[in-house]
């Protein structure tokens, strides 16, 4: 099925969100016309002649975390890209990778088993877990070629929740991820001369710390659609897969977690 055989706009968005679908459904019926719906205005698009290749995102090494040229080459890479990437970080390599592959095991499950985790919207507020796709409302201009799943912030209370895919891998992976999470705000606001925090506004600092597997389908045509509109976020780490860094740049991430 190409994607004229969708008869209206709405049937399209029937079948990617509110039938759980996905966008990689829609993909694998042989979709050879990029929707209306997923393709980016031109200027908003990614413009690979301006990416400098002769500069490279930095590689930091937390192995000795608190030596202060650590803690400055962090800030001083965060003011200049806002984003790095980070090696021998603590989080055990064979976590990722069950995590990874989680989330393969998740998003290869039948339409009738995802449609369980669905809903048709999304609220970054939401604290239980949802699996999503083509973020936006039919009123928004443009969708983001993504499906998505997202494990809330509070998992004594919501990770019941989570499907069985998941559950244990997210859970461990959280036990790793929020200490150095806290200690890589701690190094950010030593260089804003803020060197002691108030317990009480911790959790103001840190925010919700949500954990989301994304999957990005093969696309007909990549260079006029985005996995990731533009958007405000906090502190943003990443558990790298098969994406090049123009493409995590080019969605203006906070922080990389290396596979290394």
């Amino acid at each position: 099925m190409t994607s004229s055989k969708f008869e209206t706009n709405d049937d399209r968005l029937d079948f990617v969100i509110k039938k759980a679908n996905g966008t990689k459904v829609l993909v694998h019926r042989s979709l050879e016309i990029i929707p209306n719906q997923y393709t980016q205005p031109k200027e908003h698009r990614l413009d690979k002649s301006q990416i400098d290749n002769q500069e490279s995102i930095a590689t930091i090494d937390l192995s000795n975390f608190f030596d202060l040229n650590v803690e400055k080459l962090i800030q001083e890479v965060s003011t200049k890209w806002g984003c790095f990437q980070i090696i021998n970080h603590g989080i055990p390599i064979g976590g990722l990778e069950d995590l990874k592959n989680a989330a393969h095991k998740f998003f290869e499950l039948l339409v009738e088993e995802k449609v369980k985790y669905c809903k048709d919207s999304y609220s970054a507020s939401e604290s239980v877990l949802m699996f999503w796709s083509a973020i936006g409302e039919k009123n928004e201009n443009v969708l983001e070629w993504t499906d998505s799943i997202k494990h809330g912030s509070n998992p004594q209370n919501d990770s019941n929740l989570w499907p069985p895919q998941t559950r244990y891998q997210v859970l461990e992976y959280q036990k790793w991820a929020k200490p150095l999470a806290k200690k890589l705000l701690e190094v950010l606001l030593n260089g804003l001369n803020v060197n002691e925090i108030d317990e009480s506004l911790e959790p103001f600092l840190m925010g919700t710390m949500n954990i989301n597997m994304n999957y990005y389908p093969p696309c007909p045509n990549p260079s006029i659609t985005m996995g990731a509109l533009r958007q405000t976020t906090g502190p943003t780490s990443l558990c790298s897969s098969n994406m090049t860094w123009e493409a995590y740049m080019s969605e203006g991430l906070k922080e990389i977690v290396g596979s290394t």
